[in-house]
């Protein structure tokens, strides 16, 4: 996510590190494939896909993005381990949802794959 706050929200850490770490990788030149999991509700607005496609767009050496469809495979373990599964109810997204995702990191001239 790009919004540092709701980065924060949702995962309890800025992004800041991993935002200053992919412009270090850039300017070492180390080819770098952006993995971008896609999770209904919480980052799959196209505000913060934009904002994202935008940033990357200002870096060199990107060779792709990866768009990760969400899947609860993890609910099991979770259950498992007798621990609450937070996204339990979220739904993956459909094919059509992600292909209109990637025309956002297409239209900047990205290649793009969906699932990885």
């Amino acid at each position: 996510m790009m919004d540092d706050k709701k980065h924060r929200q949702f995962t309890g850490v800025s992004n800041r590190l991993i935002l200053e770490n992919l412009q270090y990788l850039t300017k070492t030149g180390t080819k770098v494939n952006i993995r971008i999991p896609i999770i209904p509700n919480i980052n799959d607005d196209e505000k913060n896909l934009n904002a994202t496609a935008t940033f990357i767009a200002t870096l060199k050496n990107i060779q792709q993005v990866d768009l990760l469809p969400y899947h609860n495979i993890a609910t099991d373990k979770y259950h498992r381990m007798a621990h609450e599964y937070l996204l339990e109810k979220v739904k993956t997204p459909s094919k059509e949802k992600m292909q209109e995702l990637a025309e956002i990191f297409l239209e900047k001239g990205f290649q793009v794959n969906i699932g990885g």
